[in-house]
């Protein structure tokens, strides 16, 4: 059904919010392959010159400086941007459906640990000191 009703009658088997880390091991399921990771483009110096307000330092800051650079030098004719504002429209769209299928590994990896239990459902195993 939806969401809501899902949290409350199956608590513990959907991840709540964007910004909780993941209790499972990024590598499950990727042993064979690998797994890239996402790296930032620019620099948090870089962002602070760029005067980027909190909210839009993620993956899409480098074509979002290039996008209000290109406004800025071409201003009024803000038409010559528009290869840009595709560019950091586009970005936008592949960071949206990244965070989305982490959710629904995340979702998915929970149902899975609710099924078989805990011990092979691929928890983050801390390393134990003897």
């Amino acid at each position: 059904m939806g969401t809501a009703y899902t949290h409350f009658m199956h608590p513990g088997t959907i991840p709540m919010g964007d910004f909780q880390e993941s209790k499972f091991d990024p590598l499950f399921g990727f042993e064979a392959t690998g797994r890239k990771t996402r790296e930032m483009e620019v620099t948090e110096l870089q962002m602070d010159n760029h005067n980027l307000p909190g909210d839009r330092r993620d993956f899409c800051a480098k074509p979002l400086m290039e996008w209000q650079k290109c406004m800025y030098e071409n201003y009024p004719f803000f038409t010559k941007c528009a290869h840009y504002t595709h560019a950091y429209g586009w970005c936008e769209y592949e960071d949206y459906v990244v965070r989305m299928k982490e959710y629904e590994r995340e979702r998915r990896l929970m149902a899975r640990a609710a099924r078989v239990g805990p011990e092979r459902a691929g928890y983050k195993v801390s390393a134990v000191e003897s």
